[in-house]
């Protein structure tokens, strides 16, 4: 983890489905949950879901994300990806809004989230939320924690076009 958050980030962007890779990164961490009652929805207010990304690192940028709400949630976990139009530095973007139905987020996790080396596990080296960022950054996007909303919520906008 520590390698990863300090190496620099270089993109290998195509074009790619956004709704491919996110259930790419559930389908991999499900597999062995099968005892868990854990479900996910999808509600995309989009027609087009292609964006030009790094397809591996944006699947580890779900990953971490859905394994941290599966990790938090108790069953019967309930995690929601909305996706929809956005705008980001005047260009075209997408949102994707990923909210679990777990206990959410205190003012302290709320600011510190993003920091290296923050975590509130037991066993963790804090730096997967923090990786999350600068990839996402990378991609000349943005992420946030959402606001007012049950549950934890992850915002994460992205252009759909390389800057």
């Amino acid at each position: 983890d520590v390698r990863g958050y300090v190496a620099p980030i270089n993109l290998s962007r195509t074009e790619c489905d956004l709704a491919g890779i996110w259930r790419e990164a559930w389908s991999t961490l499900t597999t062995q949950l099968v005892e868990r009652d854990i479900g996910l929805r999808e509600q995309i207010d989009v027609l087009e879901r292609l964006c030009v990304v790094d397809r591996f690192r944006l699947e580890q940028v779900f990953r971490n994300i859905l394994d941290n709400a599966l990790a938090a949630c108790s069953d019967p976990v309930r995690i929601t990806i909305h996706v929809s139009q956005a705008e980001l530095a005047g260009q075209s973007a997408v949102r994707i809004g990923i909210r679990d139905n777990g206990p959410g987020l205190g003012p302290e996790q709320r600011r510190k989230i993003f920091d290296a080396f923050y975590t509130t596990k037991k066993r963790g080296t804090g730096l997967g939320m923090a990786i999350c960022k600068r990839i996402v950054e990378a991609h000349g996007g943005q992420i946030a924690v959402g606001q007012d909303c049950p549950g934890a919520e992850i915002l994460i906008t992205l252009p759909r076009r390389e800057e």
